[in-house]
C-alpha cells in the first residue's frame, strides 16, 4: 500500500470511528428518558443486568478509542483495554440470543439449541482474544498512537470467515426458534385480543427479533464481501471498515428489543393479558432472573387458546339467543 493509500485509509478509518461514536451518543441521549423509566425505577433484574452492560459497555469502548498516548508502553496498555472493552458486548449479546432460543425451543431441545447458539455467539470474540498475540501498539508521529496486527493476510481473513459465519448461523437459529414458536401464538392471540395483541410478548420477540436478524445479516456479510475482495479495508489489517459500525448497530438494535420487552411488561402489569397462563407445557423464562423476558408462551402445537377463543364465541352466541 503506497503512502497515500495508507494515510487515506487511515483517514477514512477515523471518519467511520467518530461517526461510530456520534451515533452511539445520540442513541444514549434518545433513549436515556425510556432507560431511566422503564429499568432504574423498577426492580433490578437479569435483565436490567443486559440491557445496562450491553448501553454502557460500548459506550465506553467508543470513548476510549479517541486518547491518543505519546509513550509507547501507554499506547499498549490503552489499545489493549480499549479492545478487551469492545470484546465485552459480545458476552451479553451472546447471552440475549441463547435465552432467546432456549425460552422458545420445545423443552428437550432448549438446552442443546441453547448452549449451541451461545457458543456460536462467543466465537467472535474468543477468535479477537487469541489474535492478541499478533497485536503490535506504537506511536507515529502525526497519527498518534495506533495498532496492527501481524498475522498473515490469509489467516486474518479466515479469521474474519470464520467468525461472521458462526454470527449468521446462531442469528439464523435464534430466527427460526423465534418463528417456530411465536407465530401460530400470534395469530391466536390476534384472533382472542384483537389490538391488544401488539401489547405481547410473541408479537415482540418476532417484530424484533426479524429486524435484528435482517439488519445483522447484511453487515455481518457486507463485512465478510467487502474483506474478501479488499474493498474499504482498515490501514493495518486487511478487515473492511464495515464492522466499525455493527457492533454499534447491533449494541442499539439489543437496546432497542429490552427497552420494547421492558415495555410489554410494564403494560401487561395492569391488562388482562398479564394472567394469561396457556397450558401446561408452557414454555417459561424465570421472570426472577430475567425480569421482562419472563413470560409463558404455548408451545408448538398447544391449541388450548383457540379452544379457550371458541368456549367464548359459544357463550357469546348463547347470550345472543337468549
Amino acid at each position: 500500500m503506497s503512502s497515500a493509500a495508507f494515510f487515506q485509509s487511515f483517514v477514512e478509518g477515523d471518519y467511520c470511528a467518530v461517526a461510530a461514536a456520534s451515533l452511539i451518543a445520540l442513541e444514549y441521549l434518545a433513549l436515556l428518558p425510556q432507560e431511566i423509566d422503564l429499568f432504574w425505577k423498577r426492580r433490578f433484574t437479569g435483565a436490567s443486568v443486559l440491557f445496562l452492560s450491553n448501553r454502557y459497555l460500548s459506550l465506553l469502548a467508543q470513548i476510549l478509542q479517541f486518547p491518543s498516548p505519546t509513550s509507547v508502553k501507554s499506547c499498549d496498555i490503552v489499545v489493549k483495554a480499549d479492545l478487551t472493552i469492545e470484546l465485552l458486548p459480545f458476552f451479553p449479546w451472546a447471552i440475549f440470543s441463547a435465552l432467546r432460543t432456549s425460552g422458545l425451543c420445545p423443552s428437550h431441545l432448549r438446552w442443546p439449541l441453547g448452549m449451541l447458539v451461545l457458543l456460536l455467539s462467543s466465537v467472535p470474540m474468543g477468535i479477537n482474544f487469541a489474535g492478541y498475540r499478533w497485536l503490535n501498539a506504537t506511536t507515529m508521529p502525526m497519527l498518534g498512537c495506533i495498532y496492527e496486527e501481524n498475522e498473515s493476510m490469509q489467516l486474518n481473513k479466515d479469521f474474519i470467515i470464520i467468525s461472521r459465519i458462526c454470527l449468521i448461523v446462531a442469528d439464523l437459529i435464534v430466527l427460526g426458534v423465534t418463528w417456530f414458536g411465536t407465530y401460530r401464538t400470534i395469530r391466536l392471540v390476534q384472533v382472542a385480543a384483537g389490538e391488544q395483541s401488539k401489547h405481547t410478548y410473541a408479537g415482540t420477540l418476532l417484530r424484533d427479533g426479524t429486524i435484528y436478524f435482517i439488519i445483522l445479516a447484511i453487515l455481518n456479510g457486507l463485512h465478510l464481501l467487502f474483506t474478501l475482495l479488499s474493498i474499504s479495508v482498515n490501514a493495518f489489517q486487511p478487515a473492511s471498515l464495515v464492522t466499525v459500525f455493527t457492533d454499534p448497530i447491533t449494541s442499539i438494535l439489543v437496546s432497542r428489543f429490552l427497552l420494547d420487552l421492558q415495555e410489554v411488561n410494564r403494560y401487561r402489569v395492569d391488562s388482562q393479558l398479564s394472567s394469561l397462563s396457556i397450558g401446561q407445557g408452557s414454555i417459561h423464562f424465570n421472570s426472577r432472573v430475567i425480569g421482562s423476558l419472563g413470560e409463558s408462551l404455548p408451545p408448538p402445537g398447544d391449541t388450548s387458546l383457540e379452544d379457550e377463543r371458541l368456549a367464548a364465541e359459544d357463550t357469546s352466541e348463547d347470550n345472543e339467543t337468549k
